[in-house]
């Protein structure tokens, strides 16, 4: 629950630094395509970073057994 209170922070704080007036009927109506754009891009580097880490050491573990 504190993760999606933070990302509603930030959405938020976005909508109020373009001065837009009614900050809470933008958030109600924005909210849901700004979270897909942002958390999915979040989480597609974050994928790619950890699939990484894991080919590295199974690379390096292959190395090891010398095959």
């Amino acid at each position: 629950m504190f993760e999606l209170t933070m990302v509603c922070r930030i959405c938020r704080k976005e909508i109020v630094e373009k001065e837009i007036l009614d900050v809470e009927k933008t958030l109600e109506n924005q909210f849901s395509s700004w979270f897909k754009k942002h958390v999915s891009i979040q989480s597609n580097v974050c994928f790619h970073a950890i699939f990484n880490c894991i080919l590295v050491q199974s690379i390096f573990s292959l190395l090891m057994l010398g095959i």
